[in-house]
């Protein structure tokens, strides 16, 4: 399954959850052409998390630096 959010962010424009392959895809409106790709073992609570942020941009960092996020090689 594949899930597409739009978000209301001033740095991200789109997070995009594969859950067939366990990947969060980071779209940045500073390079709208790239998908950044992290791997990540608990989708659905990171999906209901960015669902409900306050700032993506702020949430998105702090799973990178927490390792909910890891960085994929594409």
């Amino acid at each position: 399954m594949f899930v597409s959010l739009f978000v209301n962010s001033s740095a991200i424009s789109e997070v995009n959850f594969d859950y067939d392959s366990n990947e969060v895809g980071v779209v940045y409106h500073s390079n709208p052409d790239t998908a950044y790709v992290f791997g990540c073992n608990d989708l659905e609570s990171v999906e209901n998390e960015v669902r409900t942020a306050e700032s993506v941009g702020k949430l998105i960092a702090q799973l990178k630096t927490s390792e909910v996020l890891v960085p994929l090689e594409v």
